[in-house]
């Protein structure tokens, strides 16, 4: 059976050399709608540069371009070693895209909604936001480079590389371009896997942003007591969610915030956090330390609250609506500046207090592990080494004098 050619890849016409000509790059395409080949011009920018070498530099540019997009199953009717042929090995993903292409076009925009739809109910409510924010910028970069609407295909590792740039050129910081990476690698690997494309189009980029260090840091003793003896007055619901992450090492996001009366074994001193509201997705047990079960039984008399409440009520008090998920931040950062102490103090900053609090009284790692709810010693040891740093007794106690 004689071969049909899919596509034909790109070549100049430099007019034999007359810079008063009209240049082109031409190639030609397998049209999806109706099987045949079509060749197809473009003219952009050859006008306007005076010098053969420089537009002979240009349509070096352009062929490239060109060339990655068609290898990667683009073709120009896509809308919503010359010839490539459909059973060519080294070309394979060519003549299995272009019978796909006949079905409908998956545009960028079409892919990544599909992507936050089908991942949806897998992602806590914040890992969703946080995909959802970071792949709008994506479209609406797209959509302003004319892209959003066309096949995925045409986000190539040199328009990644654009978008990369564009983003680094609003001064964001290394934390924020690693969150891009890791959020697009998902898209790209879901892609992957849906056969929409045949490679990440993010191999080989290396993006670093402005390097800013905003972890929460651990609270210092006497910056603790000064807050401690502010929050126990002006706001005691606060003070009782601040040692839910001191004791418990509970996140102050979804999980305190939800909750429940039902969740905390006052007896068998555990707290189970629930996988719809755990980070990971997975149920999980932590203990509570003797004088936070005895503040929770004497001074908040929680055995005695419905255990269908959340332990944190809208009104400042266990109740049926949960407070509301920006509150206790607001409420914790009107108290810091009010006492005029580092920004760098967070309400997050209290499970990285306690942490450090567990490590000085020499409670062995593998039970702040689990207490942490990690799964491997390495997590255990990078998350102390950041919020906490590296302990020694020895070189505090036994370091020699000079």
């Amino acid at each position: 059976m004689k071969r049909q050619k899919v596509i034909i890849l790109p070549q100049l016409n430099d007019c034999k050399g007359d810079l008063l000509g009209n240049w082109f790059i031409y190639y030609s395409c397998r049209n999806p709608k109706t099987g045949r080949m079509e060749r197809l011009r473009v003219y952009n920018g050859f006008s306007g540069i005076p010098t053969a070498a420089g537009r002979h530099k240009h349509a070096e540019k352009l062929i490239a371009d060109l060339t990655n997009r068609l290898k990667a199953g683009w073709t120009p009717f896509q809308e919503d070693n010359l010839v490539i042929y459909d059973d060519h090995v080294m070309y394979e993903n060519i003549a299995k895209n272009f019978g796909r292409k006949q079905k409908g076009i998956r545009s960028v925009r079409t892919l990544v909604s599909e992507f936050l739809s089908s991942n949806k109910n897998l992602w806590a409510p914040k890992t969703h936001g946080t995909y959802v924010s970071k792949l709008r910028i994506l479209t609406q970069w797209c959509e302003s480079q004319h892209l959003v609407k066309k096949d995925v295909s045409v986000l190539t590792q040199p328009v990644m590389k654009d978008f990369f740039d564009f983003l680094l050129a609003r001064d964001l910081s290394e934390r924020t371009i690693e969150k891009y990476k890791q959020v697009l690698t998902r898209l790209f690997d879901y892609l992957l896997d849906q056969k929409q494309i045949h490679e990440s189009p993010l191999t080989g980029i290396i993006a670093r942003g402005k390097v800013v260090d905003q972890a929460p840091k651990p609270i210092l003793k006497d910056d603790l007591e000064l807050l401690k003896a502010a929050i126990m007055v002006q706001d005691p619901q606060l003070w009782l969610a601040c040692q839910f992450q001191y004791y418990c090492f509970i996140r102050p996001g979804t999980e305190l915030r939800l909750l429940k009366v039902q969740d905390i074994n006052l007896q068998g001193k555990i707290i189970t956090i629930t996988s719809e509201r755990a980070k990971n997705r997975t149920t999980e047990i932590v203990q509570i330390p003797n004088q936070f079960q005895v503040e929770l039984t004497t001074k908040y008399n929680l055995q005695d609250i419905p255990k269908d409440f959340f332990v944190f009520g809208r009104h400042g008090y266990p109740g049926p609506e949960p407070m509301g998920k920006n509150t206790f931040r607001v409420r914790f950062n009107h108290i810091r500046d009010a006492l005029k102490l580092s920004k760098e103090y967070k309400f997050y900053s209290w499970k990285h207090t306690g942490a450090t609090a567990a490590v000085d009284a020499g409670i062995p790692e593998r039970h702040l592990m689990n207490q942490l709810r990690h799964k491997s010693f390495e997590s255990t040891d990078h998350y102390f080494r950041r919020h906490v740093g590296y302990r020694s007794p020895a070189i505090q106690d036994d370091f020699p004098d000079i």
